[in-house]
C-alpha cells in the first residue's frame, strides 16, 4: 500500500470567522489537523533556506499558539436544560453538520428560547413540588384519621413535641421491650407492610434524648403540614 505525500497548509483569517472555516475544513475530511508548534519544533521538520521559503522562515519566530480561553459551561447548561425540558435525546444528524451558521448567533437563539420557557418550567416544577408535598401530607394524615386529634394544636405545641414516624416491625418489638425507658408517650396508629406507624409526644426539653433513641431504631419521620388546622 502506497503512502500519499501530504502537504502542510496554513489557514489565516479573522478570528470571528475562524471557527466556521475550521468546521468546514473538518467536514471536508481531506485534512489532518496537527499542532503547528509541535510540528515545527520536531526534529524531522526541515524547511530549506531557499528564496521560495524566505517569507515563511521570516514568520517562524512569530509563530505562537492561539487560545480563546472561552468558557462554554453556560452554553452546555442551556442545551442540557432544553433537552431535559422537552424530553429530547441528543443525536447527530449529518445533514445539519454542513450547514453554514455562526455559533454565537445559534447560541443566542437557544438562549432566547431558554429564557422564554425556563420561567414557565420553573413555575411548573414548583407547583409539582407543592402537589407532591401535599400528597405526602395526605398520606401521613390518613394514619390519624381514626382519632379525634386537633392537628393544629398538636403540631404547634409550645412545650411538647409531636411527631409521626415509621419503624420496622423488628425495631418496634425492641421499642416495646424498652418502653419504660422512653421519655415519651408512643401510640401505634397504623401498619404499612413491614413497617409500624407511630405517633409520639414528648416534652420539648427531652427531645434530644428521644431523638437518640429513635435514631437507634432507624426511624423515618413522616411529614406533617405545619399550617394544618382542625381534626
Amino acid at each position: 500500500m502506497s503512502v500519499e505525500k501530504m502537504k502542510i497548509v496554513g489557514i489565516i483569517g479573522k478570528k470571528n470567522i475562524l471557527n466556521r472555516v475550521l468546521r468546514l475544513v473538518v467536514l471536508n475530511g481531506s485534512m489532518h489537523m496537527i499542532n503547528a508548534l509541535v510540528r515545527v519544533n520536531s526534529s524531522d521538520f526541515f524547511l530549506p533556506p531557499s528564496e521560495k521559503n524566505i517569507e515563511v522562515l521570516e514568520e517562524l519566530p512569530f509563530l505562537k499558539p492561539y487560545s480563546s480561553k472561552r468558557d462554554f459551561t453556560r452554553d452546555e447548561e442551556i442545551v442540557k436544560s432544553l433537552l431535559d425540558l422537552f424530553d429530547i435525546s441528543p443525536q447527530i444528524k449529518k445533514e445539519y453538520l454542513g450547514q453554514d451558521y455562526s455559533y454565537d448567533d445559534f447560541m443566542k437563539q437557544l438562549s432566547d428560547i431558554y429564557e422564554k420557557v425556563s420561567t414557565t418550567a420553573n413555575e411548573i416544577e414548583a407547583k409539582m413540588g407543592s402537589i407532591n408535598q401535599k400528597r405526602e401530607y395526605i398520606n401521613s394524615l390518613k394514619y390519624l384519621s381514626g382519632f379525634s386529634f386537633n392537628m393544629g394544636k398538636l403540631i404547634n405545641l409550645k412545650y411538647l413535641t409531636f411527631r409521626l414516624m415509621k419503624i420496622s416491625r423488628e425495631n418496634y418489638d425492641k421499642l416495646k421491650k424498652n418502653y419504660e425507658n422512653i421519655p415519651a408517650v408512643v401510640l401505634k396508629v397504623g401498619v404499612e407492610s413491614k413497617y409500624i406507624i407511630l405517633a409520639s409526644i414528648t416534652p420539648a426539653s427531652l427531645e434530644e434524648t428521644l431523638e437518640k433513641i429513635f435514631r437507634s431504631l432507624n426511624y423515618s419521620l413522616l411529614p406533617l403540614p405545619v399550617e394544618y388546622t382542625g381534626t
